[in-house]
């Protein structure tokens, strides 16, 4: 897969799995090494076993972060592709966060590859993706094309039948 969303998706729920998991560890081992140790020899097992868990806590809080980025990430898509906004205040209206917000999240986006070949004019308050600056009237299917949704990131176009395309927004390659 082609797109930077999907695999922060994978990454997300693996980091938080392992989170849970390596916190479940870390209590064990707590547990274990206070119940069967003599007192004044726990310490060094205690000390293992709460850095264990502040790891696992760290671990869980990225993962969770990761899949609200994502999340973000193909709703942003949902509205750009399919809505044609471009304006980053609709945008933000659409989403119900902050415009700040949404500026700040959209250009980290584009800087971590998510969105193929996208730039936001700060002149215009704007994303401009693929090159349009400003929304483009929705495609009309011609004879020989047909419509499509990314299984990437949701976006929707069009495209000639029996070729192979690139997604405008993640890249993600259509066949």
């Amino acid at each position: 897969m082609n797109t930077a969303a999907a695999p922060g998706a994978v990454s997300g729920k693996i980091a938080s799995i392992s989170g849970y998991i390596l916190g479940v560890f870390s209590v064990i081992i707590i547990i274990s090494v206070i119940s069967e140790s003599q007192p004044g020899d726990a310490a060094g097992g205690v000390i293992f076993g709460a850095i264990m868990l502040a790891f696992s806590v760290l671990l869980v809080v990225r993962g969770i972060q990761i899949k609200r980025r994502t999340e973000r990430f193909r709703r942003y898509v949902s509205v750009i592709s399919n809505l044609r906004m471009t304006s980053l205040d609709d945008i933000a209206t659409s989403a119900s966060l902050p415009p700040e917000f949404v500026k700040n999240d959209l250009q980290k986006m584009i800087d971590k590859g998510f969105f193929a070949n996208a730039s936001i004019d700060a002149t215009t308050n704007e994303i401009i993706i693929g090159g349009w600056p400003t929304a483009p009237p929705p495609p009309v299917a011609a004879q020989g094309q047909g419509r499509f949704t990314c299984p990437g990131c949701g976006a929707s176009g069009t495209k000639r039948s029996g070729m192979t395309t690139k997604c405008e927004y993640c890249g993600y390659t259509l066949s």
